[in-house]
């Protein structure tokens, strides 16, 4: 009797063999999908560059993506207005059609107890990173009289049309609101405004 013996790969290469495929295209995946949301986050950063100049009429001055000296992690500044009423610090988001409440919750103090909801999830995060960036443009700008105020604008949110909301003290807007108050009247003129933004462009230089 004849026994016939058949040659038989390593049951490792078999192994890779099989997956190998399967990597490739899920490394693919991911890298398109990598690229897909860094072409979302730039088309959104347009955006909001491009609401933001609209809003902000002919005579603001606007500084992006800039970050505070010696701050490695949570430094980011920005955008920032210059107008002829002073200084703007702006958080900006697309919210298309969205709801942005400003509730009350269980706390110590008025600013613990206040809570910014953007379609009814928490987000409150948002305005204590306001906060630092408020903080550290005050501090910039200390000596040379000059207002800073803080903004949270929503563009194409739904918002109260009973009242103004504000958090911590910063207006909570629309588009809209956003450039009321950005074209609102003030004594900077050109000259002055410029001076301002070139000293903030100094003091925050780009990230």
């Amino acid at each position: 009797m004849t026994i016939s013996l058949l040659r038989q790969e390593p049951h490792s290469a078999v192994v890779e063999d099989c997956q190998t495929p399967r990597s490739v295209d899920l490394e693919s995946s991911m890298a398109r999908e990598q690229q897909r949301r860094i072409a979302d986050r730039e088309q959104t950063a347009r955006s909001i560059v491009a609401a933001l100049e609209e809003a902000g009429g002919p005579d603001a001055l606007f500084l992006y993506d800039r970050r505070q000296r010696g701050v490695r992690f949570g430094g980011d500044v920005g955008p920032l207005a210059v107008t002829s009423r002073g200084v703007w610090v702006i958080t900006a988001r697309p919210c298309e059609g969205t709801r942005v409440d400003v509730a009350w919750a269980g706390g110590v103090s008025d600013t613990e107890r206040e809570r910014l909801l953007v379609g009814g999830r928490d987000k409150t995060l948002l305005v204590k990173a306001l906060d630092a960036q408020h903080t550290a443009v005050r501090r910039a700008l200390a000596g040379r009289d000059v207002p800073v105020a803080g903004l949270l604008c929503f563009m194409g949110a739904q918002l109260s049309r009973v009242w103004s909301p504000s958090i911590h003290g910063y207006p909570v807007a629309d588009i809209d609101a956003t450039a009321a108050l950005l074209q609102t009247p003030g004594p900077y003129d050109s000259r002055r405004r410029h001076e301002i933004w070139e000293h903030l462009s100094r003091a925050f230089p780009a990230a």
